[in-house]
């Protein structure tokens, strides 16, 4: 089913949405979760979480991609329950992430309501990056993947990666201060 289809079935309040959203992005729903969580419990619970939210904001919201909102919505409510989970711990490894996409973007992770002041700066920005530190990036700072993990995927060492996410968020930092955000 065609994305505005679905859109359409949540704008006439019919509980078809719910299923054909699940049908077409379930498993990207539950993909998203688990790479924030690494808890199969606490994702199916997430994805459960993201199609109430739709179905709570859709109307009046018309997000112009299905999928990208599925991601977003999901990404937000892992990492609050990620954050709820391990409140007072020692694991960092997701708040080390997020502070290193803050470190380039201040309140873009922690205000979502400001993302969409830069989101037109920082998918320029991607465009403009060759396909394996788009991938990188992309893989680090949304995936939230390890560095571990993308130097793996790449084939590359791990020094190595560390090395290019650095200079990549100096060069995002220096992008977006050209294009007039306090950075």
């Amino acid at each position: 089913m065609q994305d505005q289809s679905i859109i359409d079935l949540y704008f006439s309040r019919s509980e078809q949405a719910v299923r054909e959203t699940e049908q077409k992005y379930g498993a990207y729903c539950t993909a998203v979760a688990m790479n924030i969580l690494h808890n199969e419990q606490d994702a199916e619970e997430i994805v459960n979480d993201t199609w109430l939210w739709l179905w709570q904001h859709i109307p009046p919201d018309c997000p112009p991609s299905v999928r990208r909102y599925i991601a977003r919505v999901a990404r937000n409510l892992s990492i609050s329950r990620w954050r709820y989970l391990h409140a007072d711990k020692r694991d960092r490894s997701l708040e080390v992430v997020l502070e290193e996409a803050d470190e380039c973007c201040p309140g873009l992770v922690t205000h979502p309501e400001n993302a969409d002041l830069l989101r037109d700066s920082l998918n320029d920005f991607l465009r403009s990056l060759k396909e394996k530190d788009r991938s990188m990036f992309i893989l680090r700072y949304y995936h939230t993947e390890s560095v571990t993990d993308i130097a793996t995927g790449l084939h590359m060492k791990p020094a190595a990666v560390s090395r290019r996410l650095e200079f990549l968020r100096d060069k995002l930092r220096r992008y977006l201060a050209e294009r007039g955000y306090t950075v």
